[in-house]
């Protein structure tokens, strides 16, 4: 009999698959295998994402107290902590098309839901937090890039637990832009699905497709 698990933030780059057990981060081929465990923190970890490459992963954790973004590579190593924010809403988003981390944080807000993305850039498997970025976005509580588009969701940074059936006036909004995808300079941006109520969140950007969560 296989034994089940309560498996949390999937997500894959190639075949390879990256999730959250037991508050740790674990490693395991697409197609199967025995899973590596990555971290062994005792406090909780949530949000990988990995490099395009495959090379590296990015992930947040409370390892030091507030969540935090630590990189690593995927094949071992030890970890570097990658921000010193000491923010709640500090998160891991993923990785634009320059191979640079994005991630979200309310440090320095007035308000812990004026959430900023901000681009760090990585070089030789290392992060330089002095190269950091605010992107040119406002507040935004979810990113992704792809190169030919960018996927920004506004509202409240809240997992979907939290919201269900929410219809209230800080729900997630869904906006696109298809200029200036590399995230270097001021782009037109869209709203799109406006007329659906309701709360969203994680939109991606796959094989020309937008997928998002929604529960309208």
């Amino acid at each position: 009999m296989t034994p089940s698990g309560y498996l949390r933030y999937p997500t894959i780059r190639g075949d390879l698959l990256a999730f959250v057990a037991d508050d740790d981060l674990w490693l395991v081929p697409a197609d199967g295998g025995v899973a590596r465990r990555r971290t062994a923190d005792r406090a909780p970890a949530s949000h990988p994402r990995i490099s395009a490459d495959g090379s590296m992963i990015a992930w947040t954790s409370r390892r030091d107290g507030p969540p935090e973004v630590y990189l690593a590579g995927t094949s071992g190593g030890s970890a570097q902590r990658v921000t010193h924010w000491s923010d709640r809403g500090t998160r891991t988003h993923g990785w634009s098309p320059d191979g640079e981390l994005l991630v979200t944080t309310s440090a320095g807000q007035p308000f812990v839901h004026h959430h900023w993305a901000y681009a760090i850039p990585v070089d030789d498997g290392a992060a330089r937090f002095s190269g950091l970025r605010r992107l040119p976005f406002g507040p935004v509580a979810d990113l992704a890039m792809n190169g030919r588009a960018i996927a920004l969701q506004g509202g409240w940074a809240q997992e979907p637990a939290f919201w269900k059936r929410y219809r209230g006036g800080t729900a997630g909004r869904l906006w696109l832009s298809q200029a200036g995808a590399d995230g270097h300079g001021p782009a037109p941006v869209r709203r799109v699905l406006d007329g659906l109520r309701g709360q969203m969140s994680c939109p991606m950007l796959v094989a020309g497709r937008l997928a998002f969560f929604r529960d309208h």
